[in-house]
């Protein structure tokens, strides 16, 4: 008799969700461009992603006092990832039409940590 692992449960945050994907999207695009790039400005960029990705689950099950630092330190590395896909695009390392599609994923996942923060903001005042 063979016990099969039971699989851990998703839970389905939007924000996590849309990071997680915005990282994949990165890393396939990652095995098409040069090894310079991919080691450089590349890596960071992923870093980054990562980084969003932790403070994002981190937000996510931390106590409401302490969710706006947490948010605070995502919004400003979403803006890194921005300004580091902008310089790739300006260093044709990202061809056009993949830096418009990350920007447009930037620009959501900011909006729905903004989002977040009003929220946290509004609770907090009443």
């Amino acid at each position: 008799m063979t016990i099969k692992p039971t699989p851990p449960q998703q839970i389905s945050i939007p924000i996590v969700e849309h990071i997680t994907r915005l990282y994949s999207e990165i890393y396939q695009f990652g095995k098409k461009i040069p090894k310079r790039d991919r080691f450089g400005l590349l890596a960071r960029i992923e870093n980054y992603c990562l980084a969003c990705l932790e403070l994002s689950l981190e937000a996510t099950f931390t106590k409401s006092q302490n969710k706006s630092f947490i948010l605070d330190k995502l919004q400003i590395k979403i803006e890194i990832i921005k300004r580091l896909a902008r310089l790739g695009w300006n260093l044709k390392i990202i061809e056009q039409a993949k830096y418009l599609e990350l920007e447009t994923r930037l620009q959501t996942i900011s909006k729905m940590t903004t989002g977040w923060l009003k929220y946290l903001d509004q609770k907090s005042r009443n």
